[in-house]
C-alpha cells in the first residue's frame, strides 16, 4: 500500500534537510580550524553521520535507492567494507609511549587486519560520514535546482573565507581567531593552520566562482550575478597570490590558463580579451598592495632548497617507496596509521631519520598506498577518476551552458585538489576531504546524455 502524501512530504523534507546540512557542513568544517583540532573533527564527524542517517530514513520512506551510478557506489561501499573489516579483524596496536607494535590476536587469523583498531576507527568514523556526504550530494545533483545550490554554497563559502583570510593579513593577526596563545603556528592563513590547505581550498572554490562569472555574462544575464561573480573571483586569486604556499600558488596560475581556455567564449573576440587581460592586472596590483612580501620571500626559500640542502619531503619519499610500500600489501596497515608506521621505520633508522614530526606523507598518493594497500588504493583511483572521467564526457557532450559550465568548474576544482595531493596533504584534513566528497558527488549526480544506467530511480524526487 502506497504511502500517503503527507508522510511522503515528511520523507522529501528529510532528504532535503540532509542536502542542505550537508553543504553547510562544508562552511562548518571550514571555520572550524578546517575540522584538525580534536574537538572540531569530532563536531564535523558527528554531523556527517547524522546527515548520512536522515538520508538512509528519508530514502527508506520513499522506499527507493539512492541516485548513484555504480562507479560511486561500488568504490566507497568496497573502501567501507574493507575498512571495517580490517578495524574488527586488527592484528596489532601501537604502544605510543614506547613506540613499539605489539602483536594481538585476530578475530580471523591469516586474513587482513589493521596495525592499530583504535586509529582505524577513528579514521573511519571519519570516512564513512564523507563517503555518506558524497552519496547525497550525488543524488541531489541530479536535479538542476540543486546544483545551483551547490555552486552558489561554493561561491559564497570562498568569499567569506578570502575576505577573512585577508582581513586577518591586514590587521597583522597573531594567531586565528585572535586567539591568546600559540595555537596556530606562524604558517596559518584563515582559520586553516597551514598555508598550503588554505591555498587548496581556495583553488577548489575558485572553478565554481569563475564559472558564475562567466555564465552571468552570458546575454541576458543578471547583472546581480555578475558583480558577485567577478567580485568573489577577484577576492579569491588575490588570496590565492597572497597565499605564501607555492604549490598553491603554482596550481593557481595552473587553473587560471586552463579556465581561460576552458570557458572561453566561442569565438576569442577583442573585446574578451581586453577585458581578461586588465583583470589580471588589477587582481595583482590588489594582492601587492594587500602584500606580497611573504609570498616571494617563500619562492626565495624554495631556490636555495633546490639549489642547496634540499626539501625534508623528498627523503621522506624516498623512504616510504623503499621501506614502506614494499610491506605495504594489498590491504594495508590501515585507515590512519600512516604516522606511527612511519615513525617505527624512522626510529629503526637512527641518526639518519628525518627530524620533526611526520604525521603525514606530504603526498595523498604515498599515505593511500601505506594506509589502504593496493587494492585500496585502486579503489581511490576508481572513486576520484570515475568522477573526472563523467565530468569530461559532460563537459564534451553537454549542449547546455550552464550545466556544461557546472561540469567544468566541478573538473577543475577536483583536479586542482587532487593535483596539490600529490605534494602535500590537503585530503588528510577533514574540511578538504569534505570538500573533496562533495564535489566528486556533484560530477556523478549531473547525467550523461539523460542516461539511466543508475542504481534506481524508483519513485524518485524530481
Amino acid at each position: 500500500m502506497p504511502f500517503s502524501p503527507h508522510f511522503m512530504n515528511r520523507s522529501t523534507i528529510l532528504l532535503d534537510l540532509a542536502r542542505w546540512m550537508t553543504l553547510a557542513s562544508i562552511g562548518l568544517a571550514v571555520a572550524l580550524y578546517g575540522g584538525v583540532r580534536p574537538w572540531t573533527r569530532e563536531i564535523v564527524e558527528g554531523l556527517l553521520l547524522l546527515n548520512l542517517g536522515l538520508f538512509v530514513v528519508g530514502l527508506a520512506t520513499r522506499r527507493r535507492w539512492p541516485r548513484v551510478p555504480w562507479t560511486l557506489g561500488a568504490s566507497t561501499l568496497f573502501l567501507c567494507a574493507s575498512g571495517w573489516f580490517m578495524a574488527a579483524n586488527a592484528e596489532r596496536q601501537f604502544v605510543a609511549v614506547a613506540g613499539v607494535w605489539i602483536e594481538q590476536a585476530q578475530l580471523l587469523p591469516g586474513l587482513p587486519g589493521s596495525f592499530d583498531r583504535t586509529m582505524t576507527w577513528r579514521s573511519l568514523l571519519l570516512w564513512t560520514g564523507l563517503w555518506g556526504a558524497s552519496w547525497i550530494v550525488c543524488d541531489a545533483a541530479a536535479q538542476a535546482t540543486w546544483r545551483r545550490r551547490i555552486w552558489g554554497v561554493f561561491l559564497v563559502f570562498g568569499s567569506v573565507f578570502v575576505v577573512f583570510a585577508l582581513w586577518q593579513r591586514m590587521a597583522e593577526a597573531p594567531s586565528i581567531y585572535w586567539e591568546d596563545g600559540p595555537k596556530a603556528g606562524g604558517t596559518f592563513f584563515g582559520t586553516f593552520r597551514y598555508h598550503a590547505n588554505a591555498g587548496a581550498f581556495l583553488n577548489a572554490v575558485l572553478p565554481f566562482c569563475v564559472a558564475m562569472a562567466v555564465w552571468a555574462f552570458r546575454p541576458g544575464g543578471e547583472s546581480g550575478w555578475r558583480v558577485a561573480g567577478v567580485l568573489s573571483s577577484v577576492f579569491v586569486v588575490v588570496g590565492g597570490l597572497v597565499n605564501v604556499s607555492r604549490a598553491a600558488n603554482l596550481l593557481l596560475i595552473v587553473l587560471l590558463v586552463g579556465m581561460a581556455f576552458g570557458f572561453r567564449p566561442s569565438v576569442w573576440d577583442r573585446g574578451w580579451m581586453v577585458g581578461t587581460i586588465v583583470l589580471l592586472v588589477a587582481v595583482v596590483l590588489l594582492a601587492a598592495s594587500v602584500g606580497l612580501d611573504q609570498t616571494a620571500s617563500r619562492w626565495e626559500t624554495a631556490v636555495r632548497q633546490l639549489t642547496g640542502g634540499g626539501d625534508g619531503r623528498w627523503l621522506a619519499w624516498t623512504t616510504i617507496v623503499r621501506d614502506l610500500l614494499p610491506k605495504a600489501g594489498l590491504w594495508g596497515s590501515g585507515a590512519g596509521t600512516f604516522e606511527p608506521v612511519f615513525q617505527t621505520r624512522e626510529a629503526l633508522a637512527g641518526a639518519a631519520g628525518l627530524e620533526g614530526r611526520w604525521d603525514h606523507a606530504h603526498c595523498d598518493l604515498l599515505q593511500a598506498l601505506v594506509e589502504w594497500g593496493w587494492l585500496g588504493t585502486a579503489a581511490w583511483l576508481v572513486f576520484f577518476g570515475g568522477a573526472l572521467g563523467r565530468t569530461f564526457a559532460l563537459w564534451i557532450g553537454a549542449r547546455g551552458g550552464e550545466g556544461r559550465l557546472f561540469a567544468g568548474a566541478c573538473g577543475f576544482s577536483l583536479g586542482g585538489l587532487l593535483l596539490h595531493a600529490l605534494v602535500d596533504f590537503p585530503l588528510q584534513i577533514p574540511a578538504l576531504q569534505l570538500v573533496a566528497a562533495t564535489v566528486a558527488g556533484a560530477c556523478y549526480g549531473q547525467r550523461i546524455h539523460h542516461s539511466k544506467k543508475m542504481i534506481s530511480h524508483r519513485n524518485g524526487d524530481g
